[in-house]
């Protein structure tokens, strides 16, 4: 059966059906990424066990019930998770819950760059595993500092020289439309 959709769809070139959903443009491996077969019922499972203790083999097992053998053979092994999902999936997280809380407790209100929040708290990650954290927390705003530039000496004499002239002025009284000096 799939020999002819794979020759059909081969000849018009056209994007599967469930390309909508999953956005891709290889027509046969979208039909190959069927949903799964129905669920083992009741019955099913009380035959194959007892076909199991008589002691007959996966296979004849199998025909039995018109079902496939790897069906069986799954059932067999795991009895207990069979027809439940396996919550860990995808990598192991690099940081644990604490080292997050951690992270956002000492990046609120700091102007600290990632590298140095790291250094700080000792984690073995990656700077932008830090940041990613940072970015996750919905309650933190936090983004790239600007780049100033370096005060040169030009500029930090000329910073003191404001401040030496104006060490008498009554700040509080400039601006207010008072023309007193």
């Amino acid at each position: 059966m799939f020999a002819i959709l794979k020759k059909k769809i081969m000849q018009t070139r056209r994007s599967c059906f469930s390309s909508v959903f999953c956005g891709c443009s290889y027509s046969f491996y979208c039909f190959l990424a069927m949903p799964r077969g129905k669920s083992l019922t009741e019955r099913e499972i009380g035959q194959i066990e007892a076909f199991h203790s008589e002691g007959l083999g996966i296979r004849e097992i199998a025909r039995k019930i018109n079902r496939s053998h790897n069906l069986v053979m799954n059932w067999l092994e795991k009895q207990e998770n069979y027809g439940k999902k396996n919550k860990k999936r995808g990598r192991k997280k690099k940081l644990s819950k604490r080292d997050e809380r951690q992270i956002i407790r000492k990046v609120s209100n700091t102007t600290k760059s990632c590298a140095k929040i790291k250094q700080e708290l000792g984690l073995d990650v990656h700077r932008q595993t830090v940041w990613r954290t940072i970015n996750k927390n919905p309650n933190i705003f936090r983004q790239k500092m600007n780049k100033a530039p370096r005060l040169e000496p030009v500029h930090i004499r000329g910073r003191l020289e404001f401040a030496r002239n104006n060490m008498g002025r009554q700040w509080n009284l400039v601006g207010s439309g008072c023309a007193c000096f």
